[in-house]
């Protein structure tokens, strides 16, 4: 299960691996346009940091779920829809200088969305050839899901912000709660497109779900923020 443990920076994260982190949201599922935000990083220790192999088809996913038990990895049919920020030919690789994980020639997302008994992939269509992943840095990333209208079906719209370079450094916890509320404009981040599908499900998405897939490397999640717009 997950559990709280001491980053490399001195600060405290809920540690995933092979995890799912699910929260329900102060507003519940009132909601048309949310923006889901994580500061994270991925760690390793020090005789798997070249070892490709164990970071390839590393997944990351965010999303929204019905209830605090019914996330996305729950083998009971429930609502939840994800955006699959690393899949596609995604391999994380370790470089020394500056130490950190980055990821390489990926088509950078894919939204599944599960409802009942059935799973639909809508696949992304952007591509990015070099993306940030982490390291002994933290870094961000955020998903905006928006619905047009419903029920009984809306068009669910999706967006993934996204680091086209590999920082070079630490990103500050103020640069990541601001761009938690830039609706239109982030620091430092370019607007990926993710896509948009007809959503039909029962719109009682009230929580927050956070899926790292990988053992090793394990995932730091140092804070979840959720911002309504409207």
């Amino acid at each position: 299960m997950p559990y709280i443990s001491q980053s490399f920076v001195g600060d405290q994260a809920l540690q995933l691996g092979n995890e799912e982190f699910v929260r329900t949201m102060s507003f519940g599922a009132n909601w048309r346009k949310v923006r889901i935000g994580i500061y994270y990083s991925i760690y390793c220790n020090v005789d798997a940091l070249n070892n490709v192999a164990m970071a390839a088809n590393a997944a990351l996913w965010l999303g929204l779920c019905q209830g605090s038990g019914g996330g996305f990895t729950n083998p009971v049919p429930t609502d939840a829809v994800a955006f699959n920020i690393n899949y596609g030919n995604y391999v994380l690789q370790y470089h020394s200088t500056p130490p950190g994980y980055y990821g390489f020639g990926f088509n950078p997302g894919r939204m599944t969305w599960k409802y009942g008994p059935a799973v639909t992939n809508v696949n992304q269509s952007t591509s990015l050839g070099t993306n940030s992943a982490a390291g002994t840095y933290r870094y961000s990333m955020y998903v905006d899901y928006s619905l047009s209208a419903g029920p009984p079906s809306a068009t669910m719209g999706v967006t993934n912000w996204q680091d086209t370079s590999a920082p070079s450094g630490d990103q500050s916890r103020t640069v990541f709660l601001t761009n938690m509320q830039a609706e239109n404009s982030m620091t430092g981040l370019i607007p990926i497109i993710g896509t948009g599908f007809t959503y039909t499900g029962n719109f009682k998405l009230d929580s927050v779900c956070v899926y790292w897939n990988r053992c090793m490397p394990v995932f730091l999640l140092s804070e979840v923020c959720v911002t309504r717009f409207y």
